[in-house]
């Protein structure tokens, strides 16, 4: 299978490039920091797609000829909140439009958040988010 990854180098997004490439998928992971994912040498089939969220064109190539887009990549901290709007609201929007318009019906995406990524909170009052 061709696998488009956000967060390859998150914990969670490392133990999941790992056991695909284990199972013989190819994947194409989003690499904000390339210097972080000096690992994937050591696994076949992984493939470094240096980008982030906001880099459309990073985009467009990790969901071009992908069966499944897993999107785990998120802001987990930021000096302001417009940053966390920006990453883990605008860009999983486009992300999840450039997987639907991708012409291929077959793909699909899974997207799994983070309880970090709503922010630090002031009060008794949980996000609403």
């Amino acid at each position: 299978m061709n696998i488009f990854l956000t967060g390859a180098t998150g914990f969670i997004g490392r133990n999941l490039a790992r056991r695909l490439s284990s199972e013989g998928h190819r994947v194409r992971c989003l690499v904000r920091i390339p210097g972080r994912a000096s690992w994937m040498k050591d696994c076949p089939g992984l493939e470094i797609l240096p980008g982030d969220l906001a880099d459309e064109r990073a985009l467009l190539s990790g969901v071009e000829g992908a069966d499944l887009v897993v999107h785990l990549a998120a802001c987990t901290s930021a000096v302001r909140e417009k940053t966390y709007f920006d990453v883990n609201g605008r860009a999983t929007g486009k992300l999840a439009s450039l997987v639907a318009r991708g012409g291929h019906p077959q793909v699909r995406m899974i997207y799994l958040s983070s309880l970090s990524v709503a922010g630090p909170r002031t009060g008794a009052r949980p996000a609403r988010e």
